[in-house]
């Protein structure tokens, strides 16, 4: 009878360690609730005073939470690890932190509302060494806007912030009661960026709000955000001389 003991305390524990084998599960993890707050901010500027209905998530994760009208979230019960951390609410676009160690706490994230104005009337053309690239927008505003620009061996997907990263850009301005928009990039820059002569560039030009924290991914950043911009761009071509 001692001998079956023994034999089936070494066979439970011969599953439990297969088990743990299997799943990969043998490095020891905590559950702690993270929480943050998230700013709207309209598009001329101001914040708005209702914060509320912002999703936010973890990628991989199935729990989501909303904000309250102060813009508080808390995730319960999170396993500590490294997370894409996303925001995002209809109208002002979404933020996302890329590789955020958790558990954490009081996280910041701020969405800009979408602008109401689209751009038309796209040109470019090149001016000794300097590229020139004017449109304008359809209404006049009363505060500065600035519009994204993008230059790509490629038409960027105009719903996806991912496409910045096989692209660069930069941001132009469209002063107070104004419709034009003017953008100069000198031709020896796009060489630096990689771009060779006689190369087909592709140009969009993305309406934009009055401010902006960071419209594409950058390595210090480690952000994406498609917040403060609106869709779909003004697009062109010219060929690099």
């Amino acid at each position: 009878m001692k001998r079956l003991g023994v034999f089936i305390f070494l066979l439970i524990m011969s599953l439990m360690l297969s088990t743990c084998k299997e799943s990969g599960s043998v490095a020891p993890y905590y559950l702690k609730d993270m929480t943050g707050t998230v700013r709207l901010v309209l598009e001329d500027g101001t914040p708005k005073r209702d914060c509320s209905g912002v999703k936010v998530y973890l990628e991989g994760v199935r729990d989501t939470a909303l904000t309250d009208s102060a813009g508080r979230w808390n995730l319960l019960h999170v396993r500590t690890g490294t997370y894409n951390l996303v925001a995002l609410k209809a109208g002002f676009g979404y933020n996302k932190f890329l590789s955020l160690p958790m558990p954490a706490s009081n996280i910041g994230q701020t969405l800009l509302e979408a602008p109401s104005y689209t751009i038309r009337n796209l040109t470019v053309s090149m001016q000794h060494d300097t590229v020139s690239i004017q449109a304008e927008a359809t209404t006049v505003g009363s505060y500065r806007r600035v519009p994204l620009v993008f230059f790509g061996r490629v038409p960027p997907i105009y719903d996806s912030v991912e496409t910045w990263l096989g692209g660069t850009g930069g941001g132009g301005e469209i002063a107070q009661g104004s419709r034009q928009f003017n953008y100069l990039m000198l031709r020896s820059w796009l060489l630096e960026m990689g771009f060779r002569s006689g190369e087909t560039i592709h140009v969009a030009v993305y309406p934009g709000s009055r401010w902006h924290e960071a419209y594409y991914l950058t390595e210090l950043q480690k952000e994406v955000s498609t917040t403060g911009i609106a869709f779909p761009p003004s697009r062109a071509t010219f060929v690099l001389p």
